[in-house]
């Protein structure tokens, strides 16, 4: 088993079965009889997407006509008639079962859990502290909870001037990072931060931009703010 290839067998509870076979996984031991059928059940992308994921089912065996597969994405209220495959949109459990238009009859279940369409949490306004007349620091925290971060890049640039700095910061899959950038030798000014978080399959969020003014006022604000008492 891995990521997106759990599979368990599941009963329609809410289903008469009127005869309708079991499916059942190749692989399954207990539990089995003759008149079960024997199928094959898999994700064909178990690695974490922001894609849909194909579920691919084969049936191992010769079965009458009158059945087709069926598969449910909510726990069996609703069902879906195909063929050989289907595509999955969000993670969550799969069931899969035999039906002959009316009934349906016991099947099994496959987990998906590897999509991840989720762009990261950026979790507050960036802040800024040391600010002097040439330098500050800046701090974000970011999250993301599926396929995890993969980089965070810093902007910033000066009010009324059209260059941009950025500075990427490589990641490796954390789900929550704080992380910090430090200038220096800057020109006195008004300067914009934001950052652009992005994680393992691609998705992004922009923070909001915050603004920055390094002058003697500002340098004497952090100044005291920051001194020890005598």
């Amino acid at each position: 088993t891995d990521n997106a290839g759990n599979v368990n067998s599941i009963s329609n509870v809410e289903k008469t079965t009127k005869g309708v076979p079991k499916i059942y996984d190749q692989y399954e031991t207990e539990g089995v009889s003759s008149e079960d059928i024997a199928v094959n059940i898999n994700a064909t992308n178990t690695n974490w997407t922001s894609d849909d994921v194909t579920v691919e089912i084969n049936i191992m065996e010769t079965i009458n006509d009158v059945y087709s597969l069926a598969y449910s994405t909510d726990n069996g209220n609703t069902w879906n008639i195909f063929n050989n495959s289907f595509n999955v949109y969000e993670n969550g459990n799969v069931l899969v079962c035999l039906t002959d238009g009316e009934d349906y009859g016991e099947g099994i279940s496959i987990n998906i859990e590897n999509i991840d369409k989720t762009a990261p949490e950026i979790s507050a306004d960036i802040t800024t502290k040391d600010i002097t007349t040439k330098s500050f620091k800046a701090q974000i925290g970011i999250t993301d909870t599926q396929s995890g971060l993969m980089s965070i890049t810093w902007h910033y640039n000066k009010v009324g001037e059209s260059s941009e700095v950025t500075k990427e910061i490589e990641l490796n899959g954390e789900r929550e990072t704080t992380e910090e950038l430090v200038e220096d030798e800057l020109t006195e000014g008004t300067y914009n931060i934001w950052i652009t978080a992005k994680d393992k399959v691609g998705n992004k969020k922009t923070s909001e931009k915050v603004e920055v003014v390094l002058n003697q006022v500002a340098a004497a604000e952090t100044s005291d703010a920051t001194c020890e008492p005598t």
